[in-house]
């Protein structure tokens, strides 16, 4: 590689999309965090469904982690698991722009997304009867505002030992 096609490829990497950037990072900090707490992390790089990472506990237990990123505090677009995936783990990840500020991690059950999802529904469902006409929808996603799973902060200690 020379150097005109060194400042190229660089160049093209400052012109990726920040959305692509914020995920990449909150996958290797879940991917970090996860390592020092013992676990074995391996990344599926886009060729799962709905899981980012594949996990193994220090005690041989297998799990998946679908992680979601943003940068901004914003609507967290989420799909439902799957009704029988017990096994995966959702955690969402704030990646502030400000360099000075730490990442925020929110550590959700499959449980915990379905009980968000729906409750996040039926206020959506009561703010359409309200307003007397639907809001869109896209594809089928379901999410939640950006502050409804602050609860869920830190909770490391959900996932499988």
């Amino acid at each position: 590689m020379n150097l005109y096609d060194i400042k190229r490829y660089s160049q093209n990497m400052t012109a990726q999309p920040r959305r692509t950037q914020t995920q990449w990072a909150s996958q290797f900090l879940v991917a970090a965090e996860l390592t020092r707490r013992g676990y074995l992390v391996s990344f599926t790089l886009g060729n799962a469904k709905f899981t980012d990472l594949m996990v193994e506990t220090p005690g041989n237990q297998h799990f998946s982690i679908d992680v979601k990123g943003q940068s901004m505090k914003s609507y967290w677009i989420i799909k439902p698991p799957e009704n029988n995936q017990n096994d995966q783990y959702f955690i969402l990840v704030y990646v502030p722009r400000d360099l000075t500020e730490a990442p925020q991690y929110f550590i959700l059950s499959s449980d915990d997304i379905k009980e968000e999802l729906k409750q996040n529904q039926e206020r959506a469902n009561q703010a359409e009867k309200e307003r007397g006409k639907p809001y869109s929808h896209k594809f089928g996603a379901g999410g939640m505002a950006w502050d409804q799973p602050l609860k869920y902060e830190g909770q490391w200690d959900k996932l499988p030992k």
